[in-house]
């Protein structure tokens, strides 16, 4: 399991507690019912000094924003916008608290000294919560969409970063409860996507796409079943709780 470096970006400032493998730059939420938050400045290679900023619009989608040294915008995405899960009513959320909230990780990309950012925004329902994210980082001087499309996921479930195991190379896990006709808290059947990144074309590829033959109440034990012990990064942060 890799060990992982927290930077809690605020409005205000920045607090870094350092360890070695994984930085999690998380944004904090805010009461305003549009803002942005400060940016946090990463180095890519061939890019140099990249500022990431997150901005929360009233009753739309939040966005992350990668621009360079010298402003120019460089990408931007629209998270949780993906599959059209995530549902705003603006007559219940005219201070924008319902939003979903939008927190980044800056996670170890595919070769040495590579960065990649994992999106994620956050939906709270009534009885679970829903979660979209997205891998973006650099390929060929330009900052894009490592994923084809936005994964999703349940609070039941989680979503990983970095080597897969078992020598399928760096790529992304995805993985959510089946919900039949079950109990919420029943035990479940599990399904399991993973990807892993093509440097030939600079995006993740879809290697599998499994179901669990038997049913957990956990996650741990669903991707156990396949030999699979990911650390689920949903957990990492600590206001995604559902």
């Amino acid at each position: 399991m890799n060990r992982w470096s927290l930077a809690a970006v605020l409005t205000l400032g920045t607090v870094v507690l350092a360890y070695d493998s994984i930085s999690i730059a998380i944004t904090q939420p805010v009461a305003a019912a549009s803002a942005t938050q400060q940016p946090l400045v990463v180095d890519f290679p061939q890019l140099g000094s990249v500022s990431i900023r997150v901005t929360r619009p009233l009753n739309g989608f939040p966005t992350i924003s990668f621009t360079n040294s010298n402003r120019q915008p460089l990408f931007t995405a629209r998270v949780g916008a993906g599959n059209q899960i995530f549902r705003i009513n603006p007559e219940e959320n005219r201070d924008g608290r319902e939003n979903p909230i939008l927190r980044y990780l800056i996670v170890d990309g595919p070769t040495m000294g590579s960065k990649a950012v994992f999106a994620v925004a956050m939906y709270g329902g009534g009885s679970d919560c829903e979660y979209q994210g997205t891998l973006i980082g650099a390929y060929k001087g330009q900052i894009r969409s490592w994923l084809p499309k936005q994964a999703f996921t349940n609070a039941e479930g989680g979503m990983y970063v970095g080597d897969l195991g078992d020598k399928r190379g760096y790529g992304f896990a995805v993985w959510n409860f089946i919900w039949g006709s079950e109990g919420h808290a029943d035990p479940h059947h599990f399904n399991v996507k993973l990807f892993r990144f093509d440097p030939s074309l600079g995006m993740m590829v879809k290697i599998a796409d499994m179901n669990t033959t038997g049913t957990y109440r956990t996650d741990e034990e669903a991707l156990a079943e396949f030999g699979m012990h990911y650390p689920n990064l949903l957990r990492s942060i600590s206001d995604f709780g559902c």
